[in-house]
């Protein structure tokens, strides 16, 4: 009986898995890079509906429970929620919040004077206290989110820039 041994050419010699590994190396540090520049479109995105949405629903429940809101941005504790009933000179950092969220480090949230703190507060009979709230990234990307004095209604602005 003889056996036949066959010696084929088949296969992937260490060169072409290194060119191989290499390739796919690079491809992955070319998607991290792009990944970490876009988080702070997708911060401010994600910000600007969140925040316009609570607005929104402090106008509501502001009307429907007869209740005075308040959305408060807070620089300095990195943080921006809805509070109900909040008294003038309140401490935000004592205040139980309806809804509490951290802002992104990508962003920098400010009043239209240029205030790092904001709060616009919604009354019963469906106005409000009025004020733009900017939001900008790190490449200078702005939008605004407006609030109307008389009738409480919000509405997002993007930069001409």
């Amino acid at each position: 009986m003889s056996k036949t041994i066959y010696k084929s050419g088949r296969g992937f010699t260490l060169i072409e898995i290194i060119v191989v590994m290499l390739i796919v190396g690079i491809s992955a540090g070319l998607v991290a890079v792009l990944v970490g520049k876009s988080s702070a479109n997708r911060d401010l995105k994600v910000f600007v509906k969140d925040a316009s949405a609570m607005l929104r629903y402090a106008r509501n429940h502001a009307i429907a429970e007869k209740r005075k809101y308040s959305f408060v941005v807070s620089g300095n504790a990195g943080s921006y929620g809805l509070y109900t009933d909040l008294t003038p000179n309140a401490d935000i950092e004592d205040a139980v919040p309806i809804v509490k969220r951290p802002v992104s480090e990508m962003l920098n949230v400010q009043s239209e004077k240029h205030s790092s703190e904001v709060v616009i507060e919604f009354f019963p009979q469906g106005n409000s206290s009025g004020g733009v709230v900017k939001v900008t990234t790190p490449k200078q990307k702005s939008v605004y989110i407006a609030v109307n004095r008389v009738t409480g209604r919000v509405e997002i602005l993007k930069d001409l820039n």
